[in-house]
């Protein structure tokens, strides 16, 4: 029996039909990453507003944080908070290292401040004689200090000084003070009117 052949017209029918029905199979054949090559898919080929930060690697997301901008303006102030509640109270300090002191007030010792003398004498008017009580304390060493006490003092011009000798004063005196009133028109006098403060360091 003779073959027969088909004629060309019939083998691109047949060509043309079997690439149509392999194109529409490879349409559901899905792409994975080793299908595609390097650098082939490009920002034409991605679709706008897609591609997420989480997409991306961190080390590109941190690369997308802008520059920092000025310092802003310096806000208002605040109100003033309401004042604290006082602290506790402090250790008490430590005791003062004079040795004596007094306040002679109208040539009395005022006890409440006074420690280290015994008593005073006012022998005439100015003089005031003074006794320590402590025996360990040398007269003869001591370099006493003395100032008015203006407060309950009378009169103007007023001063006190010490006398080391306590001229004057009875036997038994340790200290001597010496008060006086000055005047623009005649010499210092000696006043009675004068308070004064000592101080034994």
């Amino acid at each position: 029996m003779r073959s027969i052949r088909p004629s060309l017209s019939v083998v691109i029918s047949l060509l043309a039909l079997t690439v149509s029905l392999s194109g529409a199979g490879y349409a559901a054949v899905v792409v994975g990453t080793s299908d595609l090559a390097n650098n082939a898919v490009t920002s034409p080929k991605i679709k706008n507003s897609t591609i997420k930060t989480k997409d991306l690697s961190p080390k590109t997301v941190a690369g997308l944080k802008g520059r920092t901008g000025p310092a802003g303006a310096t806000g208002q102030t605040g109100a003033t908070g309401a004042a604290g509640a006082p602290g506790a109270a402090g250790a008490a300090g430590a005791a003062g290292s004079a040795r004596a002191y007094a306040v002679v007030n109208s040539g009395t010792l005022v006890s409440a401040r006074t420690k280290g003398f015994s008593a005073v004498t006012n022998p005439a008017t100015g003089i005031y004689c003074l006794t320590l009580t402590d025996s360990a304390i040398d007269p003869a060493t001591i370099a006493p200090i003395v100032t008015v006490d203006w407060f309950s003092s009378t009169g103007d011009s007023l001063s006190a000084y010490v006398s080391l000798s306590a001229f004057g004063c009875p036997g038994g005196t340790d200290v001597g003070v010496r008060t006086y009133t000055w005047s623009s028109v005649s010499e210092s006098a000696p006043s009675g009117g004068v308070d004064f403060l000592i101080l034994v360091p």
